[in-house]
């Protein structure tokens, strides 16, 4: 399984993914840029956990739906959009490693492995990205006025910055693995079209408002899956149980794609 699983993210790099690597890191560069700009001209303090926590964090419990909105939906969007290729159409690759595997529910877990390494690949670049951040608040490790202001609940918490900042990488790779397989076991039910892609965002979109609106909780609610700022409590165990939530809806995702897979012909799942 190991040089399947090689031989797939060699096939992924080579489709030219690595342009999406420059789109990730000057959608960062520019969200850290513009809350630089802002939060100078406003003459608010900044500290390196909120560059981190505005670029990573996700949405605040009534986030703005101008504001902060559209740059989650980015890079949520975009980590579904590097994962799709995972699930290409069958080509040579694909009925090659089938008949290699002589298992449709072997050719489904090298799938979900390559989408593990999909995930890494992304929160990898984030981090790099966000290393000198991630530093600085190691040194520093404490709240700003910046926090104060627009992240009360965390600037209050017990919690101190440099652990919130760890939890939310972990949140956030936890959380687009839960997203990223949700979306390829429902693309088994849809041939894989590339319709369906949109039609999901627009449901996460939506979902996401009606638990901004209270009128969901946040289990029902993709877009806040990878999230931390969202947690009005903040504590270990609140973090530890998104994260928990994250793995369960992984686990089932994978679980029901083996069971898909293994009943419907992948030739034509491939069509």
């Amino acid at each position: 399984m190991k040089a399947m699983v090689l031989m797939e993210i060699y096939a992924w790099v080579k489709s030219k993914h690595s342009y999406w690597l420059i789109i990730i890191v000057a959608l960062l560069g520019g969200r850290i840029f513009l809350l630089t700009v802002n939060t100078q001209s406003a003459g608010i303090a900044v500290a390196p956990v909120d560059v981190i926590l505005v670029v990573i964090g996700g949405l605040t419990p009534l986030f703005s739906l101008i504001l902060e909105l559209p740059s989650w939906l980015i890079l949520v969007a975009l980590a579904i959009i590097l994962a799709r290729n995972s699930m290409v159409s069958m080509g040579s690759l694909d009925t090659m490693l089938l008949v290699k595997s002589a298992s449709k529910v072997k050719w489904w877990l090298v799938k979900m492995l390559l989408l593990l390494a999909i995930n890494f690949a992304y929160i990898l670049v984030i981090l790099i990205v966000t290393s000198v951040f991630f530093i600085q608040t190691y040194y520093l490790n404490s709240w700003s006025e910046y926090a104060l202001i627009f992240l009360p609940h965390l600037a209050e918490s017990s919690m101190s910055p440099l652990a919130v900042v760890i939890f939310a990488y972990i949140i956030l790779f936890t959380g687009f693995l839960a997203i990223t397989t949700f979306v390829q076991t429902i693309g088994l039910f849809f041939n894989r079209e590339s319709k369906y892609y949109l039609v999901l965002i627009v449901l996460f979109i939506v979902l996401a408002v009606l638990y901004r609106n209270g009128v969901l909780t946040r289990q029902f609610s993709p877009m806040h899956y990878p999230s931390t700022i969202d947690i009005v409590i903040p504590s270990i165990a609140a973090y530890l149980s998104s994260i928990s939530f994250n793995i369960i809806v992984t686990v089932v995702n994978v679980v029901s794609g083996v069971i898909l897979v293994a009943r419907r012909d992948l030739i034509v799942l491939g069509d």
